[in-house]
């Protein structure tokens, strides 16, 4: 029977069902990553829900609507990592477009909730497949203090700088109380969410990912944001290789210890 890969173990064949397959059952896989098969064309043995003795007969998988249908559509390991990298594309898409004068803001906007929605969707199917009770409350809580973090890092920032005139006041320490307080809830809630995500994936990369991005956060107001800029983007890299190369999804189980490293 001839079809093509949806993803990593998932064959769609031409008589329209969905075949489960081994890498080892790919006869002529060679030097091809496992992981980078989805939309090439194989012919191979159906047995009940399985593929067996699979030869690749297309090298070049093919990209067209159909396929990033089945991606977004699809909730196994392929499908999930998809809408990640999708989503954090697109986010990084808005950045630069925000930097565009008038229309910039606009379009910015709408790509960056549009990225948002597709993180969140993926965050949704990773936990469904997992079976965690614990990730999307996780990432909710982090959003809400690093929405404060921001406001008070802002706030604190300038009134730090009108100290060089009217000298120490007791707003500004209260401001930088305050905001430290919310960097630890944030980095606290953040570092939970990761830490599982890392689990779920198997990627410690993405829990490294996190710790370095809390260290660029904390220097926000001491560095004006410039170290904060560089310790983004290279956790911006750690959790990009991590989901790029996340394959399988381990099911949480409930009261687990999780690793912190």
């Amino acid at each position: 029977m001839k079809g093509k890969i949806l993803g990593y173990g998932v064959i769609s064949g031409d008589d329209g069902n969905r075949y489960n397959f081994e890498v080892s059952d790919i006869v002529n896989l060679d030097n091809r990553d496992p992981n980078k098969l989805s939309g090439v064309e194989v012919d191979f043995e159906a047995e009940e829900k399985s593929a067996k003795a699979i030869f690749i007969t297309h090298t070049t998988p093919s990209v067209n609507l159909d396929n990033l249908k089945n991606q977004m559509m699809n909730n196994d390991a392929a499908g999930i990592r998809f809408k990640f990298l999708l989503s954090i594309g697109i986010l990084l898409g808005a950045e630069l477009i925000f930097l565009i004068p008038f229309i910039g803001l606009v379009l910015g906007t709408l790509l960056f909730i549009g990225g948002l929605a597709l993180y969140i969707v993926a965050i949704l199917a990773l936990k469904k497949e997992s079976q965690s009770t614990t990730l999307l409350r996780n990432l909710l809580i982090s959003f809400a203090f690093i929405g404060l973090f921001a406001v008070l890092a802002a706030s604190f920032v300038a009134s730090l700088g009108a100290t060089f005139i009217t000298g120490v006041s007791t707003v500004t320490i209260t401001l930088g109380v305050f905001w430290f307080l919310s960097w630890v809830g944030m980095s606290f809630f953040w570092i939970l969410f990761m830490r599982e995500i890392a689990f779920i994936t198997g990627q410690k990369v993405i829990l490294w990912g996190a710790y370095v991005h809390m260290v660029g956060s904390i220097l926000t107001p001491v560095t004006f944001g410039i170290l904060t800029i560089i310790f983004s983007i290279i956790a911006l890299g750690m959790y990009i290789y991590g989901f790029y190369k996340f394959n399988a999804i381990t099911k949480r189980e409930p009261e687990q210890n999780l690793p912190w490293i």
